[in-house]
């Protein structure tokens, strides 16, 4: 079975985590579900390439 954690992240063996705390708005007093997004890139690194660099700024 699932659970939360102190942090607010999903606790399962079959959930990878990776977190992007820049993104967050906030507290969630209830989750009512979850959203699970499939691309299709190559890998999943690929996917989150683009949210790291977001938090990061423009390469120069």
């Amino acid at each position: 079975m699932s659970s939360i954690d102190q942090d607010g992240m999903l606790v399962d063996p079959r959930v990878q985590w990776q977190r992007f705390a820049h993104i967050e708005h906030g507290t969630l007093d209830a989750v009512h579900g979850i959203v699970v997004h499939q691309t299709d890139a190559p890998s999943a690194q690929a996917t989150f390439n683009p949210t790291t660099a977001a938090a990061t700024g423009p390469i120069s």
